[in-house]
């Protein structure tokens, strides 16, 4: 039943991705992972303060994070269609 569990969760995480390469979101940007993480997160409804969570997770700064992810945000707008 696990093995079933860690198998949606990756499949689920595989989708997510693909969908933000979609949109040109970069994968070399750590924000990318930050994005993953968040949309994950987020799936089950609404998470308050997620970025602090997501901080908490990669011991980084709740700042840093948000600056990652708005950064791979705004090149993806600037440079895709």
């Amino acid at each position: 039943m696990t093995n079933d569990i860690d198998m949606t969760n990756k499949r689920i995480i595989q989708l997510i991705t693909n969908e933000l390469d979609l949109i040109g979101i970069s994968r070399r940007s750590m924000g990318f992972n930050y994005l993953v993480e968040g949309i994950y997160m987020s799936l089950d409804g609404p998470i308050p303060k997620l970025c602090e969570q997501i901080a908490k997770k990669y011991k980084k700064s709740e700042p840093s994070v948000e600056r990652a992810m708005q950064s791979a945000i705004n090149r993806a707008w600037n440079s895709t269609d």
